[in-house]
């Protein structure tokens, strides 16, 4: 039932937007986690980030409870292979300028995946061009929980050996030692 209200046939974008954060607050709860991955809830929440037209606060509220999901560690390879990655990265690149929230939620999400996946989720991420994302997004921020959340994607990549290949290319490696040398940020450079 609260799917149909997170994404009804209609127009109702209040209604939309209650649902969807009930479905982000529920997924803060591991045991809820689980139940709304068995319902269904991440193609439609994945839909609405790829969607160029709904409203952000649609979209951060789905971001918000993807970011919330991927924290299911034993589901994160089934999440990663859900297509959930591309949506992610859609919502990093489209939400420059828009909403740095959205970013930071998105970056974060992916960053949750490669803790919770281990290498073969690292890989995937590498595969559908997070790598080219990180270097993108690294270079054009200066706010600082953005920051924080790509330094640690980039840290929990750079653990698996599979992806070392990818984060040594002159662009990605350029971007990480800048960002080690981010001598007002601390947290960066951790």
């Amino acid at each position: 039932m609260l799917l149909d209200y997170a994404f009804p046939a209609c127009d109702c974008q209040d209604a939309q937007f209650q649902a969807l954060s009930a479905i982000r607050s529920l997924g803060t709860r591991t045991e809820f986690r689980y139940k709304l991955l068995e319902e269904g809830v991440l193609e439609p929440l994945m839909l609405t980030c790829h969607r160029r037209d709904v409203d952000f606060e649609l979209k951060r509220q789905a971001t918000a409870a993807l970011c919330n999901l991927t924290l299911t560690s034993a589901k994160s390879s089934t999440i990663a292979r859900s297509g959930v990655i591309s949506a992610l990265i859609s919502v990093a690149k489209d939400s420059i300028d828009v909403d740095i929230n959205c970013q930071v939620l998105a970056v974060a999400a992916l960053a949750n995946l490669v803790e919770a996946g281990g290498a073969n989720v690292s890989k995937r991420l590498v595969d559908e061009g997070c790598d080219i994302l990180i270097v993108k997004l690294a270079a054009s921020s200066q706010h600082e929980e953005f920051r924080i959340e790509i330094s640690r994607l980039i840290a929990l990549l750079s653990c698996h050996q599979e992806v070392h290949e990818r984060l040594i290319t002159e662009t990605c490696l350029a971007e990480i030692i800048r960002f080690a040398g981010l001598n007002e940020d601390e947290k960066c450079r951790r």
